[in-house]
């Protein structure tokens, strides 16, 4: 009798947690759609019949101002623009079996974001973003001096008054290039 009462417990147990875990799988009817491309990491989605944002996770795209900033929402654009999208569990968007942002790393659209905690993550983005610098593609066909990575942008950005300069790695003897203007673009 007892074995009887520990099935029974066992098998309403198991058909409480079936219910659980279907109540918080998403509805296959529930797509997250993208409505609109804001720049080139960030989304306008309808999620629910709700719109909200989505920023792209691991990648920071060059702004709408920056040069290559209008090729990157393009970029994303013809990748996106009112297709069904999911999200992994990390936070990248995925496009069937395509990770989105890692794609617009190789395309050289975005530079890796210095924020990137997930190190997983951060390595196979960094060799995606190898691939795009080695063959120059992207924004990695620009000169150096326009080639600014979006997170110094926006600082500048904050402070116009400040002396531009780039991160060490991007930096150029801008003397030779001085043409006497007064304009270092």
């Amino acid at each position: 009798m007892h074995i009887t009462h520990l099935n029974k417990f066992a098998v309403a147990l198991a058909i409480k947690l079936l219910l659980l875990v279907q109540s918080c799988s998403p509805d296959p009817d529930d797509k997250l759609v993208v409505k609109r491309v804001v720049d080139g990491d960030s989304l306008i989605i309808t999620e629910n019949g709700s719109e909200r944002t989505l920023e792209l996770v691991f990648v920071d795209a060059p702004e709408r101002e920056q040069p290559f900033g209008r090729e990157a929402k393009a970029f994303l654009e013809s990748l996106l623009l009112n297709k069904a999208i999911n999200l992994s569990e990390s936070g990248e968007v995925l496009l069937g079996e395509q990770n989105v942002n890692k794609a617009l790393l190789q395309a050289g659209m975005a530079w890796l974001s210095p924020q990137t905690q997930n190190y997983q993550q951060q390595f196979s983005f960094s060799e995606a973003q190898s691939e795009a610098m080695n063959s120059a593609a992207g924004l990695w066909s620009l000169s150096h001096e326009l080639r600014i990575p979006p997170w110094v942008w926006r600082e500048q950005s904050k402070h116009p008054s400040r002396p531009k300069q780039r991160p060490l790695q991007h930096r150029i003897n801008d003397n030779a290039n001085d043409t006497g203007n007064g304009n270092d673009n």
